[in-house]
């Protein structure tokens, strides 16, 4: 185990000369030829710290204070050191991360170095004692019993974190402490569009902060909502079970306090309509009929199987089925290609014809659709003047509200 040991202080210390030389060259120049280098070392680096961290537990000579800040490192690493990445542009946590790896890799070099007087490796006599005890090893396994749902919600949490900021555009951030949402607002020649992202439910307090955020001079707000004229849709989609259920409100409780119009009062050849007393709110979206076939089929699957109030795991059987039996023809493709491009381009479209009647654009729509948008409010030459971020979503309310709700049904 000595020898495998040392191999592993060699490994880490080896990658984090090499991540730290390949982050330097980062700085200067778009691309890095050790890169590929860089890669192969911290795959082995992860291998090895498996049967490391189960020795840990096993050969009680091994110590403890020098292997676990490494495996710690390691761990971390591999989630790309969540929560840093929501917070700081990569060079600032990747650099000094680097530079943390190689002080804990030549750390314990210099300490056996000293220790013996010779060797800078584990060296043969401090193995000298017997490696194994039951004691020691009961002990480290019910530590990392303990610790290990605290390791589970902390993956868990990363990943959904990561993953939604990454789908998002960066507009939604998943923390320990709640769900934030982004508002990025980009300006041009006196003009003004703010990307605010939404989510269909949230705490009371998130809606009431969007809406009092609203100024009345020369503004419109570009609405989120899909219509259904030709009532195409058998179930009528709603959170608002769910979010009383939560202790939130929902989206559709959102009630904006403007003057709505029509896509044909605004003419590209005659001026705007002047708002009156409050800002104007153009509903920018498509309506049902425009949807692929199969998207609308699905979507009536979806509320008569799993959002029905008596749906079941029979109703959940019935989606699977209908799935297996519209494949290929129905994608996830088919899906994104209709609930979001297709209401995106539309939005994208009302948002350039209003660029030339008022001095103020809101899109408020969900978190997912903001990329597309971004990018479009990117082309006319806008650039970001500000960025603002709310809480949506406090998880210590929230289970507090919950909790509550449920002692008093339970009375």
């Amino acid at each position: 185990m000595r020898r495998f040991a040392n191999i592993f202080l060699v490994l880490f210390f080896c990658d984090g000369i090499v991540s730290l030389a390949d982050e330097l060259l980062l700085l200067i120049t778009t691309s890095s030829p050790i890169s590929g280098i860089r890669s192969i070392l911290a795959l082995l680096v992860v291998l090895a710290a498996i049967p490391i961290y189960v020795s840990l537990g096993i050969d009680k000579r091994l110590p403890k204070f020098i292997f676990l800040p490494q495996l710690l490192l390691i761990f971390w690493s591999i989630f790309d050191f969540w929560p840093l990445p929501l917070m700081l542009d990569r060079t600032s946590y990747m650099l000094p991360a680097a530079v943390g790896q190689v002080v804990l890799g030549i750390a314990p070099l210099v300490y056996l170095k000293k220790r013996s007087g010779r060797d800078w490796m584990l060296s043969a006599d401090m193995f000298t004692q017997p490696f194994f005890g039951w004691r020691h090893t009961v002990v480290f396994f019910i530590v990392s019993l303990i610790i290990a749902p605290l390791v589970l919600v902390y993956m868990a949490l990363s990943f959904a974190s990561l993953q939604l900021y990454e789908h998002s555009g960066g507009f939604a951030r998943l923390w320990p402490s709640g769900l934030q949402m982004t508002e990025k607002i980009y300006r041009s020649q006196g003009k003004e569009i703010r990307l605010t992202s939404m989510i269909h439910i949230a705490d009371k307090t998130y809606f009431d902060e969007v809406l009092q955020s609203i100024s009345s001079d020369r503004t419109i707000v570009l609405a989120e909502g899909v219509t259904d004229e030709d009532r195409r849709l058998s179930y009528r989609f709603s959170y608002g079970k769910l979010a009383q259920g939560l202790g939130l409100a929902s989206q559709e409780t959102m009630v904006f306090s403007g003057k709505m119009i029509g896509p044909e009062e605004i003419q590209s050849d005659a001026p705007a309509p002047v708002p009156d007393a409050a800002y104007h709110i153009l509903r920018a979206d498509i309506d049902v009929k425009d949807f692929h076939p199969k998207t609308v089929e699905f979507l009536n699957v979806i509320g008569r199987s799993l959002l029905s109030k008596n749906a079941t795991a029979d109703g959940l059987r019935r989606y699977l089925s209908w799935v297996r039996m519209n494949s290929p023809e129905f994608t996830p493709d088919t899906v994104m290609a209709d609930i979001l491009h297709k209401r995106n381009r539309e939005v994208i479209h009302q948002m350039n014809r209003m660029l030339d009647h008022y001095d103020t654009i809101i899109i408020p729509w969900g978190a997912l659709h903001m990329p597309e948008i971004e990018a479009a409010v990117q082309m006319r030459d806008f650039r970001l003047a500000e960025t603002r971020r709310r809480t949506s979503i406090d998880f210590k309310r929230m289970l507090r509200t919950y909790w509550s709700h449920e002692e008093k049904n339970g009375q």
